[in-house]
């Protein structure tokens, strides 16, 4: 009997708690949600729709996960927590950009790469590239690294995605398809070229067919010629000569080169005095060339110089003491003969008696010893791992 009325009162027990807890749900739908109040229920309730409710219901969202952008027109609880992802980045000054930036910025992924949404927005934010990502449909998330490697460049440019999308395209279409060589590539490009002059390169290389552009122009054996292009690079290291008489004052020189240029001078004059020696030509700026050498001179790198002997014409320059010191002597202060006699078929240049190329005194060493007289004979040989 007793355990009779046990039961009874267990049974009455556990009705009186489903009928009390369904009640309950029935009349506040938000009992279990964390930080629920009156006020919060009536924002809810104003600004959320019944499925957006639901949704909160369903997920058991806490408050205070959302109820500081529910008044913002377009607000969405699908999306509360990339709105925290968003605001914590720091792109945007106030929660009003937070949630419309955000709502586009969902919206496009969901669309173009809905597999992986969290993982792409994460990368936007990592990267700081949430703005360009909304703003450009060209915007390709397999050029990540050059989109954050190359932004700093691109400060006067709007939309440099797409200007980087057409840079990586030439380079396909010059038969470099990986992403990852085309990022090193453009890479070393910026680094001693502006935006529109990379640009340049590959329309160059474009028209040519083939990638015969100079990648590093302040390699001081740098070759440029018909086939190795520069566009209207200008180094950064030129100084105005000095203490070294000049056809023009304001003759230019790479620094390394005028010291060196120097220390030739005084070593001449210290064993022929009679002769007055001045430079006709240093660095020549793209503008300056004639059209057809301009992109295509070493006369731009301002490594390259020419003499004259004061009294004496240029086309008799082989005739002077001066050239010949230079034959026996040039190599020691880094200096080659730019374009030897017998040798235009190798430089596609005819020979000039009284121009010459720095090349650093360890390289002209080597080539004196090594019997190499042109520059593209030290490439050639280079590249075969001769030197």
């Amino acid at each position: 009997m007793k355990l009779k009325r046990y039961h009874i009162m267990l049974f009455a027990t556990i009705c009186f708690l489903i009928v009390f807890i369904g009640i309950n749900r029935k009349y506040d739908r938000f009992y279990r949600i964390q930080g629920m109040n009156n006020d919060n229920r009536m924002l809810i309730e104003t600004y959320l729709d019944s499925a957006q409710q639901e949704y909160i219901i369903q997920n058991n969202i806490p408050v205070d996960q959302f109820i500081d952008y529910i008044q913002i027109d377009g607000f969405l609880i699908y999306n509360y927590e990339y709105y925290h992802q968003v605001e914590n980045q720091g792109t945007f000054n106030s929660l009003v950009e937070v949630v419309t930036h955000t709502n586009a910025i969902i919206e496009k992924l969901n669309e173009e790469t809905p597999w992986s949404v969290n993982e792409n927005l994460t990368t936007l934010i990592d990267n700081n590239l949430l703005l360009d990502y909304e703003t450009n449909n060209s915007f390709n998330f397999n050029y990540i690294n050059l989109y954050t490697d190359l932004k700093p460049y691109y400060v006067l440019e709007e939309n440099y995605i797409e200007a980087i999308d057409t840079l990586v395209q030439s380079l396909s279409k010059l038969g470099m398809t990986s992403i990852s060589d085309s990022t090193l590539l453009l890479n070393e490009l910026f680094i001693h070229y502006s935006p529109i002059q990379v640009s340049n390169l590959m329309n160059y290389a474009l028209e040519a067919k083939k990638m015969n552009f100079v990648i590093d122009p302040t390699d001081i054996v740098t070759l440029v010629d018909q086939d190795h292009f520069i566009t209207d690079y200008v180094p950064e290291n030129l100084v105005v000569i000095e203490d070294i008489p000049r056809l023009s004052y304001f003759t230019y020189l790479n620094e390394e080169v005028y010291s060196s240029l120097k220390e030739m001078f005084e070593a001449y004059k210290q064993v022929e005095n009679t002769e007055s020696i001045m430079v006709v030509e240093g660095y020549q700026s793209y503008e300056t060339l004639e059209k057809s050498q301009a992109g295509f001179s070493e006369s731009q790198l301002g490594l390259q110089v020419s003499f004259k002997v004061e009294g004496i014409a240029i086309s008799e320059f082989d005739t002077t003491n001066f050239k010949e010191w230079l034959n026996d002597n040039a190599y020691l202060y880094g200096f080659i003969l730019r374009y030897p006699q017998d040798k235009n078929e190798i430089t596609n240049h005819d020979y000039e008696s009284n121009v010459y190329r720095y090349v650093g005194k360890d390289i002209a060493l080597k080539m004196k010893n090594e019997n190499i007289s042109t520059l593209e004979e030290y490439h050639q040989n280079d590249s075969q791992g001769d030197l």
